[in-house]
């Protein structure tokens, strides 16, 4: 007698989402991003970037097994940003604030950036950000929760406060300036670079992998950042905590500051893909040919979450 369950004739993009463990995404895989919108149409960034080493970027800022452009100076950004309309898989309105740090990185010919971040709810409830655990895990980036604190200390100046497990793990700072001219701001898009991440997901009874990949989302260099300002008297301090050794990342100098609106189109998300997969010996390239890298620019390249 078989003890074989009958199989649904449903097929699986259509069977409802139920208490399925996809359920805080809200929709099956294939039913993703049916809106017309924007994903994160009006994101403000507060970023400042800092000289620190190429060692502890490698340890404490990019996933494994990327590794720091060493072509490139060893430079951190470290950002502040809200994300108050943001339409997550099934087009939920998922509001949060975040702090994220990202470097510069590269594999085979294509270079990036990659990095983490920590989230927290816009406006005090982690639960209406509750995807963003899941969401981290599929599109390879970690995101931890914490509670992020922002202080006025000025018209436009202010400081921010991350703090996890009772602990303060990092503090920062700056003052918004002048609206960057024209010019800038055409360089300020044409210096976006391409998105990495490392998707992990472990076999059932957790001795090995059933994925480990390096995937990632092409830059986009226009229609993307639509207002941005200077700033200054931008600070970085940085504590450590369990399971976030951020003392260790030095902050060497700084090196930059900039305040900035930017968008991410949905297909920064639906269409990325893989580039390497780390579970077949000869790292199998699954990739299309790298674009043009786009040409240098004085102002750093926005971060893409």
């Amino acid at each position: 007698m078989s003890t074989t369950e009958p199989q649904s004739n449903i097929p699986a993009t259509e069977e409802p989402i139920g208490r399925s463990v996809l359920n805080l995404f809200g929709v099956r895989p294939g039913n993703a991003y049916a809106y017309e919108q924007k994903a994160m149409p009006s994101v403000i960034h507060f970023d400042i970037t800092f000289e620190s080493t190429h060692d502890a970027i490698e340890s404490l800022v990019l996933p494994p097994p990327l590794k720091s452009d060493r072509s490139e100076p060893p430079i951190v950004t470290i950002s502040y940003f809200t994300n108050a309309e943001v339409y997550a898989y099934d087009g939920r309105n998922t509001p949060y604030q975040a702090v994220m740090l990202t470097a510069r990185t590269q594999w085979g010919d294509r270079k990036g950036v990659a990095g983490w971040e920590f989230v927290d709810g816009l406006y005090g409830d982690k639960t209406a950000m509750d995807i963003m655990g899941p969401w981290g895990l599929h599109f390879g980036m970690l995101k931890k929760f914490a509670d992020i604190k922002v202080s006025h200390t000025g018209a436009h100046e202010f400081n921010v406060e991350v703090i996890r497990r009772g602990k303060l793990l990092i503090k920062l700072g700056l003052r918004a300036g002048d609206p960057v001219d024209d010019t800038e701001l055409r360089a300020f898009n044409q210096s976006s670079l391409g998105v990495f991440g490392v998707r992990e997901f472990p076999n059932v009874d957790y001795t090995g992998y059933i994925e480990r990949s390096i995937v990632i989302s092409d830059p986009v260099t226009e229609d993307r950042v639509a207002r941005a300002w200077h700033a200054d008297s931008g600070f970085v301090e940085l504590h450590s905590g369990e399971l976030d050794e951020l003392a260790d990342l030095p902050v060497n100098a700084i090196t930059g500051a900039y305040v900035y609106d930017s968008s991410s189109r949905k297909e920064h998300f639906g269409a990325r893909y893989i580039l390497a997969d780390l579970l077949d010996e000869h790292h199998t390239t699954q990739a299309p040919a790298p674009a043009p890298a786009p040409a240098p620019a004085p102002a750093p390249a926005p971060a893409t979450h």
